[in-house]
């Protein structure tokens, strides 16, 4: 296929309907018998596609896993999910190594810019979700449950929710940190402040992963990637706090004044293990 063929929408609807031709019927019942297409078709189509996807033109990822889906839904064609499902399709054989390996790089490639694609369009502002019930809440809502389907159409569901952690847990982080020095006040305001932004974004990603993951899997990622971040940032800023209001006072203060703040410091390191504890014996339920 060649780049044309990819970029075009006509030329790729007509593409499929010669590609079904070919393959014939490809149903048993209800179910989709995966296709076994000939390696070297293969590369010439993941090369044509990388080589787009590596463009300026707006819209080329979405126009290429608009391609992949209806590939693999309409003609049966089985893209793998990773790495491992490419070896077994080729005997070992030297010449089918080397062209397994051209395949599996040139699928690597796009599936990582395809991946960035996703993650930052879930992170933008057109698919923020900040509480609207309306339409456009919904239209939102479906949006970001399109983007998860795709992305587990590229990856194996336990490295998406690894990936999205990740940034999740960043973005917690960066969230409840500040630029200047923790003080008890400071964190009171940046606790205030980011509480509605923290709600909102736990409630978004509840109502989105219940329609992609399973329950216990839905309860483990908000645990792991929020309640247990929150907790330990906390505990860390807390301990910041009563650092630095040891420092302040002990220019100002004697000894029996060291010793209160020492003593408000265990209290809240105290008051936040608790916290952490059973955050975690939360998730265990």
């Amino acid at each position: 296929m060649l780049l044309a063929d990819v970029t075009n929408p006509n030329v790729i609807e007509q593409s499929l309907r010669e590609l079904q031709g070919t393959l014939g019927d490809t149903r048993a019942g209800d179910q989709m018998k995966p296709v076994s297409t000939g390696h070297q078709d293969l590369l010439d189509f993941l090369r044509a596609l990388q080589q787009y996807l590596r463009t300026e033109e707006d819209g080329r990822e979405d126009a290429a896993l608009l391609t992949l889906l209806s590939i693999s839904s309409r003609c049966g064609v089985a893209f793998p999910s990773f790495q491992q499902r490419m070896a077994p399709c080729f005997p070992v054989h030297a010449v089918r190594d080397e062209a397994a390996l051209d395949v599996q790089e040139a699928w690597e490639d796009i599936r990582v810019l395809l991946r960035r694609h996703l993650l930052e369009k879930l992170h933008s502002a057109d698919d923020v979700v900040d509480g609207d019930r309306g339409a456009e809440g919904c239209i939102r809502m479906a949006r970001r449950v399109r983007r998860f389907e795709q992305l587990l159409f590229l990856y194996p569901e336990t490295e998406v929710l690894s990936r999205y952690q990740n940034l999740q847990v960043k973005f917690v982080q960066d969230l409840l940190r500040g630029t200047q020095p923790c003080s008890f006040e400071r964190l009171a305001d940046r606790l205030r402040t980011a509480a509605p932004t923290l709600c909102s974004t736990i409630a978004a990603d509840l109502h989105t992963l219940r329609c992609v993951v399973e329950p216990n899997t839905l309860i483990a990622f908000i645990n792991q990637g929020y309640l247990n971040t929150i907790s330990q940032e906390l505990l860390v800023l807390i301990e910041e706090c009563c650092e630095n209001a040891v420092k302040d006072t002990s220019t100002h203060t004697s000894k029996p004044g060291k010793r209160s703040c020492t003593k408000a410091k265990a209290q809240g390191c105290e008051s936040s293990n608790f916290f952490l504890n059973n955050q975690c014996l939360w998730g265990k339920r």
